[in-house]
């Protein structure tokens, strides 16, 4: 029993001293990470990671101390696990499903949508060089969620090399616990739940950040990269403060799953056992972040 206690102290100090090298080596600084621990006094512990879903190969190495918080982890906790091979089946299922994805025979979307909105969607459809018939019959939510995805992959992102990604293939490598927060289905919900009001608030939302060009979207990254949390949460949520109508599709893409993720993650917290939790990046700040929700739960919250 006391061989093995000084076992892992010693592990823990040679851990700490080659966390500390590497810290020194790449000239890195406390806090420039979207990187936290949890820990709740018995022994239990989470680093929380905030990440992107869709990167750019330079986005890799990651920083020393970000792959050393995994390495000392026993789980791996993300949203979805989007590497699950019945996930594309899924969406599929999901996608050609009818009435929660597509307008109604005799229906389309520009009338539905009006002409203001219809002027942007298809400035910044045909600006990626998207027809504009792709998005006649979907539904305002699939329209907002295929431009985005179009925007980001034109700029040269790419979700294969998102980090939830990442992390997933490492820690089926290692064979550790990967352990998902929300169902592939459960994700999609949050839009095809959507009323016919909030379906257009979204795609408004959408529109808007196009409209704002690339840069905000290379200064968001910038930011993430830096760790600059206040700078990350202007940008992001800008479109939302300029426009406080869009604050009831905030809350149902972000806060509310905030509530549930933070509640859900109290099954992690498990005695003698540290988990790696990889969660977009704007779950995480904010005074309605993860973080924060821990932190006013009494947990001992630790930024890196």
């Amino acid at each position: 029993m006391i061989f093995d206690v000084v076992k892992k102290r010693l592990a823990c100090l040679a851990w700490l001293s080659a966390l500390l090298v590497a810290l020194m080596a790449s000239g890195a600084s406390a806090q420039d990470n979207m990187l936290w621990s949890v820990e709740d006094g018995v022994g239990s512990k989470l680093f929380l990671y905030g990440s992107i879903h869709m990167a750019t190969p330079d986005t890799y190495p990651l920083p020393a101390i970000v792959e050393q918080a995994f390495a000392n982890s026993v789980n791996l906790v993300v949203e979805a696990d989007v590497t699950d091979p019945g996930m594309t089946d899924s969406m599929l299922k999901i996608l050609t499903g009818g009435e929660a994805t597509y307008l109604k025979s005799g229906k389309d979307l520009w009338s539905d949508i009006g002409p203001s909105m219809s002027e942007g969607l298809k400035a910044c459809a045909g600006s990626h060089g998207l027809p504009v018939d792709l998005f006649t019959q979907l539904k305002p939510w699939l329209a907002a969620v295929t431009l985005e995805a179009v925007r980001l992959k034109a700029l040269g992102y790419d979700e294969n090399l998102g980090l939830d990604r990442h992390f997933l293939v490492e820690a089926k490598e290692k064979g550790i616990g990967v352990y998902e927060l929300e169902s592939m289905e459960e994700q999609m919900g949050i839009f095809t739940s959507m009323t016919e009001k909030e379906s257009k608030l979204f795609l408004q939302a959408s529109v808007l950040e196009c409209e704002s060009g690339p840069e905000e979207i290379h200064k968001l990254i910038d930011v993430w990269r830096r760790g600059d949390l206040e700078g990350f949460e202007a940008i992001y949520f800008q479109v939302y403060k300029e426009y406080p109508e869009l604050s009831t599709v905030l809350d149902k893409v972000i806060f509310d799953r905030n509530d549930r993720m933070h509640e859900r993650l109290q099954r992690y917290l498990v005695p003698g056992q540290t988990s790696f939790v990889v969660i977009g990046a704007a779950h995480m700040v904010g005074s309605r972040g993860l973080p924060e929700k821990f932190r006013a739960q009494g947990m001992k919250v630790t930024r890196y």
